[in-house]
């Protein structure tokens, strides 16, 4: 993928369990025996004020359940070149991707945190390239379930959240535009982009 970081990365993973997560808790509803009161399908809508799924952390809970992606501090060196000499970083930076639900009673509430947080696990690792067709690659050794405690906030009404925490690889390029702004772009223009696994096998 062309250089774009963090948020990059994020906006990937963000768009990638829009698209997937319901199929998967529709799955293990099913598999389980839940119903959809006790694994709710957070919404994914086109209409921000709707959606549930957040390429960032966010300052309020107001819908539920709730996937927020968060990212820590991205490394990277060069590793290779493209076709047209366009210089391929291989970057790694650790994803927490936050998962908060919520349930009348305590008991109810983790159970839900621990089925949804086990279901977002499953749908990341099912596919490891993320939906990027090579230009991330998630470290299935990194990854961990960090469960929070409940809270109370209205009557029985309970909250709870936990994040799944793992490191991604990623293929960024350097591109002209990026790194010539100004300048006339080459008489070839490249389709070649590294990918994370590629990067991975050439250490």
């Amino acid at each position: 993928m062309e250089m774009r970081g963090v948020r990059g990365v994020r906006l990937a993973i963000a768009a990638y369990l829009r698209s997937e997560l319901p199929g998967h808790i529709e799955a293990a509803q099913l598999a389980w025996g839940l119903t959809a009161e006790e694994l709710p399908v957070p919404v994914a809508s086109s209409d921000p004020r709707e959606d549930a799924y957040f390429a960032r952390e966010v300052e309020a809970l107001d819908r539920w359940p709730l996937i927020a992606v968060a990212s820590g501090r991205l490394t990277s060196r060069p590793s290779d070149f493209t076709d047209d000499f366009d210089e391929v970083y291989r970057s790694v930076l650790p994803v927490r991707v936050f998962a908060w639900s919520r349930a009348e009673g305590r008991a109810q509430v983790q159970d839900m945190r621990d089925d949804f947080a086990n279901v977002v696990r499953a749908c990341l690792l099912a596919d490891p390239q993320l939906g990027t067709a090579g230009d991330l690659l998630l470290s299935p050794e990194t990854m961990v379930i960090d469960p929070s405690r409940p809270d109370k906030v209205k009557g029985e009404r309970w909250i709870a959240g936990a994040y799944i925490g793992f490191d991604v690889v990623v293929g960024e390029t350097l591109t002209d535009r990026l790194a010539h702004p100004g300048q006339q772009p080459r008489d070839t223009v490249s389709t070649v982009t590294a990918s994370a696994a590629t990067l991975i096998a050439d250490q």
